[in-house]
């Protein structure tokens, strides 16, 4: 499906998170020519050191690429108005929403869009930052969230519509609504079962008014989870409904890959 000697023609796309990573390779020009694959990791052991054996195994990590793109893909992100931030106020407004940062926590910060007011921080480890730019060529990095918000924000404004979609997978739940071109709100949060999701979701309904037989629910991944889930919820929404990767990303092969990350597929889409 790929041939690695023309790799500078491709772009590699690295999805970090603490139960594993995936990497994502296809080439902008030729819909055929793609690759994924998860790598699962020693929780054990510092995630740099898992990309440093993964470097250190795989020959698709040690090629030249046209861009490589980093996503962290966690719940510690913050959303700040473009108009408070600054290199020097990023960790001031990052800090108060968590109880602990670490000294080795470089914070970094994505924009939502050109023209959006919304400025998405998170951090990363220092010695993963330093990793990658010493590893790779023409390195940028995004949160998951960063990917998620821009593909709500370009749905909401195909139907005029407020967006929201829920991503469960098997530990957090992330939520995502966005109006006029705006993040209405954005949350992840850990879940126990069904019925916490479920109610959290509702709640956000009802605070931020949405209506129940006009504003659709999207769920994005395809788990036991998220099909109880949608049965649950038309209970009370009346438009609850999976999204569908290989609609969404028609141009893209890799969309057709049921295992892979709904987010570093909308990375890959977005960018």
């Amino acid at each position: 499906m790929i041939n690695l000697s023309n790799s500078n023609e491709h772009t590699l796309s690295i999805r970090v998170h603490a139960d594993g990573f995936c990497f994502a390779v296809h080439n902008p020009k030729n819909d055929s020519e793609y690759l994924f694959r998860p790598y699962p990791i020693d929780t054990t052991k510092p995630i740099t050191a898992n990309l440093k054996n993964a470097i250190e195994e795989l020959e698709l990590l040690n090629q030249s690429y046209q861009h490589t793109y980093l996503q962290i893909a966690d719940g510690r992100y913050a959303i700040t108005p473009k108009e408070f931030y600054s290199e020097q106020s990023a960790r001031g407004l990052f800090a108060p929403n968590f109880t602990h940062i670490a000294d080795r926590e470089l914070i970094l910060h994505n924009e939502v869009g050109d023209d959006n007011p919304a400025i998405i921080l998170f951090g990363i480890d220092r010695s993963l930052h330093k990793l990658v730019h010493a590893h790779f060529t023409d390195v940028h990095i995004y949160h998951s969230i960063t990917s998620l918000a821009r593909f709500s924000i370009g749905k909401s404004t195909e139907s005029h519509l407020p967006y929201c979609m829920v991503v469960i997978d098997s530990k957090e739940v992330t939520f995502v609504c966005v109006s006029n071109e705006e993040p209405m709100l954005v949350n992840t949060f850990p879940y126990s079962d069904l019925s916490d999701i479920l109610f959290y979701i509702l709640n956000c309904w009802q605070t931020l008014g949405l209506s129940q037989e006009n504003v659709p629910l999207w769920v994005a991944g395809r788990n036991r989870q998220s099909t109880a889930f949608i049965k649950e919820a038309k209970t009370f929404i009346h438009t609850v409904a999976q999204v569908s990767p290989s609609n969404e990303f028609h141009a893209s092969e890799l969309s057709r890959i049921p295992n892979i990350p709904f987010d570093l597929q909308a990375l890959i889409a977005c960018e």
